[in-house]
């Protein structure tokens, strides 16, 4: 009987022994799962983002700016200081065939917050509806899973850090719902939204309906108008969300905490509201006004047609009677006979005379002294006018295929130069040349010319490290970074989608010429 209990000891001593050394062996031993198969937001380069082999202690913060681009049909990001590159979308859309248009449409209703740390994007959407899932992912941590917002929106507002969004759902067409979530809960706001406005920080929101315009703030909702909608339109709407609206023929400015204030009557129409308070406006005459702050000015007859207008000092370019005019506040200033284009800096007009087969004699007016000095001839389109820097650039020669010769003052800076494809980067002007199918990505610092890039698309987007732009493309191409500097970097490979009009806070856009 001993013996038999001694037995049945012993071979239970034998069987924990055994699960201690499997457990220990078991642990000891590598996880060999490749995460990148299983896990649908695995990333580009398997190294960096496992999310099953981190080790808790393993930092997982990632800063600095993160572009996004799509790459097999997917919404992926890289963050540019480690190189670190993730899948976002599991199933961009959910349909076994694709089609460009609604990739581009899905790609582009992502947004990316002012400090590049939120992402805001649809996945598993459906072909053939204007509504989308919407989430949004944590772009500074390698692990973060996304959030789900809301299932079907129609349209989204975030504010600058990314931390609220307001959306609108699409019931059926015409009965749009307004939310307002910020992480934490979802507030209803409104039914039957028309459009709204957001303030940079999110805390106030602008908005109208069938009823009227409201602004609702952390003090409560204050309707602004129930007047019918035909009669009033919204504009120039500030970050902080003070605005100006149109009301029958009447301009208001709406201050937060402060009572609406009438600016001017008789308004049909608003040229432009400048930030200093200026503005120039069409009266129910349909006569050009100008507003100074204080008092009103009537620059024309009815018979007039605007030319161009300067987008940050008052001046104004106009057609009248069969003359050509410049108003520099309310100065009207005469340019002998119809020229075919004006283009206006905050001192000086550029225009063309002796015009003939499409080119002609350049000419700089200064609306201070008058003073008119010919800059060059056979120039057939002005660029770009930039206040205070004179810098000032025109095209000759013009070919069929929309390129020409690209002149600085009187310097001739390069040839076959396609004129929509102009950019400031700091103190440098980059453009494109085409030759025939080749496309190349030029630098000029004022003095001398310098190639970036051969075989370039035209998609840029200008980031805090330089330009990113497209390389090599047909259907898919190669992102490269120019840095300002002459160092072009590449960054991604096989890119299917890049687009320089997305996001909407991600980058300070400068404007194409």
């Amino acid at each position: 009987m001993k013996s038999k209990k001694t037995f049945i000891l012993l071979i239970a001593t034998v069987a924990v022994l055994i699960v201690c050394i499997t457990a220990v062996i078991f642990i000891t031993l590598p996880n060999d799962k490749n995460t990148n198969d299983d896990n649908p937001s695995k990333t580009d380069n398997n190294n960096n983002n496992d999310d099953d082999n981190n080790n808790d202690n393993e930092d997982t913060t990632l800063e600095g700016t993160n572009i996004v681009y799509v790459k097999d049909n997917e919404i992926h990001y890289l963050n540019l200081d480690s190189m670190f590159t993730k899948q976002v979308t599991e199933n961009l859309y959910e349909t076994e065939e694709l089609y460009y248009d609604s990739v581009s449409t899905a790609y582009l209703f992502s947004q990316i917050s002012s400090d590049f740390k939120y992402l805001f994007y649809t996945d598993h959407a459906q072909t053939g509806t204007d509504k989308f899932p919407l989430y949004r992912l944590d772009l500074s941590d390698k692990k973060a899973k996304p959030e789900k917002i809301a299932d079907s929106v129609y349209s989204y507002k975030i504010n600058e850090k990314g931390t609220i969004v307001y959306y609108s759902d699409d019931v059926d067409v015409g009965l749009n719902s307004l939310y307002k979530y910020d992480f934490k809960e979802t507030e209803k706001i409104v039914s039957n939204i028309i459009d709204y406005h957001i303030s940079s920080d999110g805390s106030k929101l602008l908005y109208y309906d069938a009823t009227g315009v409201y602004l609702k703030t952390q003090s409560g909702t204050e309707q602004i108008t129930d007047l019918n909608l035909e009669a009033m339109e919204i504009h120039k709407v500030t970050p902080n969300l003070d605005f100006y609206i149109q009301i029958n023929y009447a301009l208001y400015y709406k201050q937060d905490g402060k009572d609406m204030t009438k600016i001017v009557d008789s308004v049909i129409g608003i040229e432009k509201i400048y930030d200093t308070g200026e503005i120039y406006y069409k009266n129910t005459d349909y006569q050009l006004c100008y507003y100074d702050k204080k008092s009103i000015t009537v620059l024309t007859s009815p018979s007039w047609n605007k030319i161009s207008i300067n987008e940050s000092s008052p001046v104004i370019s106009y057609y009248e009677d069969g003359n050509t005019y410049v108003a520099k506040g309310d100065e009207k200033i005469s340019i002998d006979g119809v020229v075919p284009d004006v283009s206006i800096s905050s001192d000086t007009a550029y225009y063309f005379v002796n015009y003939d087969n499409g080119s002609g004699e350049l000419i700089a007016l200064n609306l201070s002294s008058m003073e008119k000095t010919i800059i060059d001839d056979g120039v057939y389109k002005i660029l770009t006018v930039e206040d205070n820097t004179g810098k000032l650039f025109y095209m000759k020669s013009s070919t069929a295929a929309g390129t020409g010769d690209l002149y600085h003052d009187k310097k001739k800076i390069d040839s076959n130069v396609s004129e929509s494809h102009l950019r400031m980067v700091g103190d440098k002007l980059t453009y494109i040349t085409q030759t025939g199918e080749n496309m190349t990505y030029k630098a000029y610092d004022m003095s001398e010319v310098s190639t970036i890039a051969n075989k370039v698309d035209t998609y840029c987007i200008s980031l805090p490290e330089g330009i990113a732009f497209l390389k090599d493309y047909y259907e898919i191409g190669d992102i490269y970074l120019y840095d300002g500097n002459q160092v072009v970097k590449k960054l991604v490979s096989k890119v299917q989608f890049f687009n320089m009009s997305f996001p909407v806070f991600n980058y300070e856009y400068e404007p194409w010429f």
